[in-house]
């Protein structure tokens, strides 16, 4: 399958693996679903049921382009049918909402948003990790000559994955 994010010839271009197309697919693949677990689809619509500690904001876990719609319900345990919230505006390009009747939001709060793009971030990730992969697996060789401890390969995924979290408080609420 590969990547909606970047071509496979693209990407061997990038890593020159040497591998088969149909080996490097399987790596790309992989990536590809990491990412998606991480951080989400890469296009359209999310909606993510968030609990707010008593405030005023609501922080998403990406960016907002738009917000479609906000539900919000008392801490009861299961969702009810709840009027879409209207008085709300978008703060920090796309990174909260701000409630502005006053008050605060309920514990509960559920956000229909289409974040803003980031595949040119997110394919830059991808190859990343790909090369990571090659490495660990051995098909690549060491040119430095110094071995590193399987924590220290680990560390370094996590990093390079690391790359796609936002830089505020609703950053890894994927993770």
């Amino acid at each position: 399958m590969a990547s909606d994010l970047i071509p496979t010839d693209q990407v061997e271009t990038l890593v020159q693996s040497g591998l088969p197309t149909t080996d490097l697919e399987i790596i790309i693949d992989g990536a590809d679903e990491e990412i998606i677990r991480f951080v989400g689809p890469h296009d359209g619509l999310r909606k993510v049921v968030l609990r707010v500690d008593y405030s005023e904001n609501v922080y998403l876990p990406q960016p907002a382009e738009n917000v479609s719609e906000v539900k919000e319900w008392p801490d009861t345990g299961a969702e009810v049918d709840a009027d879409p919230f209207t008085d709300y505006a978008i703060q920090a390009g796309g990174r909260y909402l701000r409630r502005t009747i006053g008050g605060y939001w309920s514990r509960n709060v559920a956000v229909t948003f289409t974040p803003y793009g980031d595949n040119a971030r997110r394919a830059q990730v991808l190859v990343d990790i790909v090369k990571w992969e090659l490495a660990r697996s051995g098909h690549t060789r060491e040119e430095t000559g110094e071995y590193e401890t399987e924590q220290e390969n680990q560390n370094e995924h996590t990093v390079i994955l690391a790359r796609l979290r936002q830089g505020y408080a609703g950053a890894g609420l994927f993770a």
